[in-house]
C-alpha cells in the first residue's frame, strides 16, 4: 500500500490507530466471540428442533 500525498499517510495512519483502538477494545470486552457464540447457538438449537 502506497500513500502519494502527506493528506493519505496521515489518514492511513488515522486508519491503523482507530483500527487498533476497536480491535483492543473488542478484545478487552470479549465482544469479538459475540458471533460465534451467537452461530453456535442457533446450530445447537436447529439440532435440537430436528431431534437429533
Amino acid at each position: 500500500m502506497t500513500a502519494s500525498s502527506y493528506f493519505e499517510y496521515v489518514l492511513t495512519l488515522l486508519g491503523w490507530l482507530v483500527n487498533n483502538g476497536v480491535w483492543q477494545t473488542l478484545t478487552a470486552t470479549g465482544l469479538f466471540a459475540l458471533p460465534l457464540v451467537a452461530k453456535l447457538i442457533a446450530l445447537w438449537l436447529k439440532a435440537r428442533g430436528q431431534g437429533g
